[in-house]
């Protein structure tokens, strides 16, 4: 690597501020919870059609609402930050 080269890659480190980053991971972190949300979502859709029970219906509905917050969090989130 040449010298003006490793200088270039210096500034753009430098012009990176930490608050960036953090908020950058952060909105990564919270799409990651989501795909989590999704999976849940699944699960319970899956346990509803192989375990009959008088709670398959509030199980799926929570799982739902779960899902619906995270969407909400992520989007408050980009908002926001």
């Amino acid at each position: 690597m040449k010298v003006q080269e490793s200088l270039n890659v210096v500034m753009i480190v430098e012009k990176l501020k930490v608050e960036t980053v953090v908020k950058g991971m952060f909105i990564v972190g919270l799409l990651m919870y989501c795909v989590f949300a999704m999976v849940v979502l699944k699960q319970t859709s899956v346990m509803g059609q192989t375990i009959e029970g008088k709670y398959n219906q509030a199980i799926k509905l929570f799982a739902w609402l779960h899902m619906f917050m995270a969407i909400l969090l992520v989007a408050a989130a980009v908002a926001v930050l």
